[in-house]
């Protein structure tokens, strides 16, 4: 055993420059007081573990399927969600306080597949293995808006896909990881699936429980966005978007890619009025864009010009920047708006008016 351990350490070292620098007895037994640093060494150290038996034989993209594998499977079962459906259950509020601290929430062992996604993408950084998040919005077979995150690992030059929540994988040959299969694979069916026997996915599975925890992969419709980043339909139910479960902004936050959407069944072009409740970014050299025009990022409510299929999206020169969306309301008729609330609309153009005479040195320069 001494042997081993000496060895492990060296190869964490060797292998991982994150752990490199650290005591040894620290290093050897993991015992760093970030949750997110101490089960990344974990995970390293099962890998290395791993290619010792096998003579030091494993790739390095052998290896980097054993650490997604081993991060998969101790964050499913560390952070349950099982121990958070309790939690919530029994008290709300320290659930609440700790949301927004996946380092903690991984410490006192509770979360859902959001928080499964940030810690297995933190871990991953940290264990020098490229991996991005992916999320699921869809409706399930009760018609009500639902969402899923998990991730994907970049494996030699393929993305290959990770269900970190349900402990699945999927394979093209049984039992050969070296064919994991990416995403668009897995919705095509072409793979077999491999899970493991987490109590939470079986309880989903039993037989007095009517349902699927695998359900969003085969969902219509279906919408997929890769590093929070992509396309979004919007349905639109009464004039108004129907945002339920489904992100409420526009634009590129420091860690994402851009996200715009555009919106369902619009029958022509019309008036709409978007109201902005935050945004990020420096957002000096960005605009909203729509297919009819430009308009300043402005807080509170402004009038925009939306027609059917076009995107609403933020352009500019910024490296990052974001609006967040409290609501967008259309105008499919104007005459019959500006009879009902001819206050309301004529402050709305006359705003418009002074945001576009605002913006156009922007956008000339």
């Amino acid at each position: 055993m001494k042997v081993l351990g000496g060895f492990l350490g060296f190869c964490i070292s060797v292998f991982n420059p994150v752990f490199a620098n650290e005591l040894s007895e620290t290093r050897l037994f993991c015992q760093y007081k970030d949750a997110f640093k101490q089960h990344a060494c974990l995970i390293e150290h099962a890998v290395q573990g791993i290619n010792y038996s096998l003579n030091n034989t494993l790739s390095r993209n052998e290896m980097d399927i054993y650490r997604a594998l081993e991060a998969m499977n101790l964050i499913q079962n560390i952070a349950g969600s099982g121990r958070y459906n309790y939690l919530t259950l029994t008290s709300e509020k320290s659930v609440a306080l700790s949301m927004n601290e996946q380092s903690l929430m991984l410490k006192r062992g509770y979360g859902i597949c959001g928080n499964h996604q940030v810690m297995f993408l933190q871990i991953m950084e940290l264990l020098k293995v490229k991996a991005r998040p992916v999320d699921f919005y869809y409706t399930d077979i009760n018609g009500q808006s639902c969402n899923h995150a998990a991730a994907e690992v970049k494996i030699g030059k393929k993305w290959r896909y990770f269900d970190i929540t349900w402990g699945s994988i999927w394979v093209k040959e049984k039992n050969n990881l070296s064919t994991l299969l990416s995403l668009e694979d897995v919705l095509d069916k072409k793979g077999k699936r491999m899970s493991g026997l987490n109590s939470w996915y079986l309880h989903f599975t039993y037989p007095r429980l009517v349902g699927d925890p695998l359900e969003y992969l085969t969902a219509k419709p279906l919408q997929i966005l890769r590093n929070k980043g992509g396309l979004l339909t919007v349905p639109v139910v009464n004039n108004q978007a129907a945002f339920d479960g489904l992100p409420k902004y526009i634009g590129k936050t420091s860690s994402s890619s851009p996200l715009s959407m555009k919106f369902k069944d619009i029958p022509h072009s019309m008036e709409a009025i978007i109201d902005v409740q935050g945004k990020g970014g420096l957002c000096t050299k960005s605009a909203i864009e729509t297919a009819s025009g430009h308009y300043a990022i402005q807080l509170g409510k402004s009038l925009i010009q939306v027609a059917p299929g076009s995107e609403l999206a933020i352009k500019g020169d910024d490296a990052y920047c974001y609006a967040v969306i409290n609501n967008v309301e259309f105008i499919p008729d104007r005459d019959s708006y500006l009879q009902a609330k001819p206050l309301s609309y004529a402050a709305l153009k006359l705003m418009a008016y002074v945001n576009d005479y605002a913006y156009k040195p922007t956008r000339s320069g």
